[in-house]
């Protein structure tokens, strides 16, 4: 037998990606409010005015100063919410919620887990909670939403930590797209206050900063977790969404197909990614489709009129949740 080796190894791994906030592949300066928008990589706006008037705001990614001496080991980024109106006639099922999907529900099932992170908010006294949610997927069982805990942010940055039991799921039903959510409440309803920690209001207007978002197996995590590089955690990120620039150009006669196959700098989570252009040029072509499987997609256009042709377009493919 060997000794002084764990017989069950703990994961050093972060199961949160891009935690750091290094990566904003869709590029935006800010992004604003709207329910199941994506921001910065892997990280979804969910919210629902319940019959009032949503919030308006944004999230963007901030800069670290160089050698801040408030959050250790010098992370360069962090997420900044900032809303400029809190919502009016918010009813009792309104919430907005930060998530992020972790693939696959078997994701710590039947383990504790610690969720740690890094906070601020220039709202006085501002309450935020954390929960964890399973969520089976289409075709699937029920969705079983674990109870939040609640944290305090003051003006200045605070490390939290919060274990959590997850669920097994045995007996359960998988079906397709399940994961396992983790979920920043910044304003909860009083019929979702058990998933939030408690109902929650904004409490006025200003700004909340997350930083460092670290999920993993364990009661305790070591001080320090070893950050990825800037260049795994993008692989990481293209799993689920990435931009490709085409472009082509010549002469053909009209009506001749043209057919121009597209690699993916990475294998997507599905098969049938979703797939959308934002053409910058586009001249004497038309778009028939966009054909994707997991690896790579076929962008199948045809010639209008006999002539020179030129495209210059963004593809965005996206497998998120």
């Amino acid at each position: 037998m060997l000794r002084g080796i764990s017989a069950q190894p703990v994961s050093l791994v972060n199961s949160v990606i891009n935690g750091e906030f290094r990566i904003n592949q869709r590029g935006a300066t800010s992004y604003s409010f709207v329910d199941g928008a994506y921001t910065l990589d892997r990280w979804q706006i969910l919210m629902n005015a319940s019959g009032g008037t949503n919030p308006t705001g944004s999230v963007s990614q901030q800069s670290f100063s160089p050698g801040q001496p408030e959050v250790p080991y010098e992370p360069s980024n962090y997420l900044r919410i900032a809303n400029t109106s809190q919502g009016s006639s918010l009813g009792v099922g309104s919430y907005w919620v930060l998530s992020q999907s972790i693939e696959s529900v078997r994701t710590f099932a039947g383990q504790t887990i610690t969720v740690r992170f890094w906070a601020r908010s220039s709202i006085a006294s501002k309450t935020i909670g954390v929960n964890l949610l399973q969520n089976f997927g289409t075709g699937g069982s029920p969705v079983v939403p674990g109870a939040g805990q609640l944290v305090t942010l003051s003006s200045t940055w605070q490390q939290f930590s919060m274990t959590f039991v997850v669920p097994s799921i045995a007996s359960k039903t998988i079906g397709t797209d399940d994961c396992l959510r983790l979920q920043f409440w910044l304003q909860a309803g009083s019929s979702v206050a058990s998933q939030a920690g408690a109902a929650i209001s904004w409490g006025g207007t200003g700004t909340i900063d997350i930083a460092n978002v670290v999920a993993m197996p364990g009661l305790s995590l070591p001080s320090r977790i070893e950050p990825r590089l800037v260049s795994q955690e993008l692989d990481l990120c293209q799993r689920y969404y990435e931009e490709i620039q085409v472009t082509a150009d010549g002469y053909l006669l009209a009506g001749t197909p043209i057919n121009v196959f597209i690699p993916f700098k990475q294998n997507k989570r599905v098969g049938n990614p979703l797939c959308t252009q934002n053409p910058s040029t586009a001249s004497n072509i038309n778009l028939n489709a966009i054909f994707p499987n997991n690896s790579t997609a076929a962008y199948n256009a045809t010639i209008p009129a006999t002539g020179v042709y030129s495209l210059v377009t963004i593809i965005k493919v996206s497998a998120e949740f």
